[in-house]
This record gives C-alpha cells, sequence and structure tokens, in this order.
C-alpha cells in the first residue's frame, strides 16, 4: 500500500500563530489580507514551498530581532499547526 501525505492550514491558527509570536507587526491590513486569503488558501493541500512562502512573508512584515524569528523557525512554527492526514493510494 502507498500513502500520500496531505496538509492543510487554517488561516485562522496563522494568525493565532502570529498574534502568540509577535509576528506581522509591520504589516498593514492589505498585506495581512494576502497573507490570511491567498497564500494560505485553506482547503488547499500545503507544500513545503507553500510553508516557505508563508513564512518569507511573515519574516518580510515582522521585526525580526530574536532568533525565533528566523525562517527555519517560522517554517517549523507553521508546520506544527497544520491539519496532516494521510490517504490511501490506489
Amino acid at each position: 500500500m502507498k500513502y500520500k501525505e496531505k496538509r492543510f492550514l487554517n488561516a485562522s491558527a496563522v494568525k493565532g500563530l502570529c498574534i502568540e509570536e509577535n509576528w506581522y507587526t509591520n504589516g498593514n491590513n492589505e498585506e495581512y489580507k494576502h497573507l490570511l486569503n491567498v497564500l494560505v488558501k485553506e482547503g488547499k493541500n500545503i507544500t513545503t514551498n507553500n510553508i516557505v512562502a508563508i513564512a518569507t512573508d511573515i519574516k518580510q512584515h515582522s521585526n525580526t530581532e530574536h532568533e525565533t524569528d528566523d525562517i527555519s523557525y517560522i517554517c517549523y512554527a507553521l508546520a506544527k499547526i497544520c491539519y496532516t492526514f494521510f490517504e490511501e493510494q490506489e
């Protein structure tokens, strides 16, 4: 049997993470909407490239003075809040 991993990301969870980590404090409302509505794309399988794009956007709109503000940490934090499913493939 083969299985395929699918990850989904909820915009509310990303918003909560940004609030918790004090990220996206340099973004305006339009930029924040772009992050949540365009980059996150609820219901779409989130790939590694998607996570990196979301993390990059968050970093660009955040004060990045702390060690936990680097891209790899942001990617890790985003991956942790993904809903992951495994589907059996035919």
